[in-house]
């Protein structure tokens, strides 16, 4: 499975389509987040994505920053449980309406 891209625009209306189902009683498919907590993750990265400095990156992983932005950027899906940088977790309760 490769990952799609959003500016086809079957993916993009698959996409969008799947964001306007969710409701705040969504379940994960994987993971731990609730609805408004992963939208909440998901616009953070998308921050990151358009210039907000990432932070608090632990020294060792700046190490590998080449191979990390292969596996972020690249074809492959993220395999399940893998783990997230440090600023996208979100663990405090998020209003669903706002995210």
């Amino acid at each position: 499975m490769e990952k799609r891209n959003l500016y086809d625009g079957a993916t993009f209306d698959a996409v969008m389509a799947r964001i306007d189902s969710l409701t705040p009683e969504s379940q994960p498919a994987w993971g731990k987040m609730d609805a408004a907590q992963m939208l909440a993750h998901s616009a953070e990265v998308q921050e990151v994505a358009n210039g907000k400095p990432l932070r608090n990156s632990p020294w060792f992983l700046k190490l590998f920053k080449g191979l990390i932005r292969k596996a972020v950027v690249g074809p492959k899906p993220y395999p399940r449980s893998s783990q997230t940088h440090p600023q996208y977790i979100v663990a405090s309760a998020r209003e669903f309406a706002e995210e």
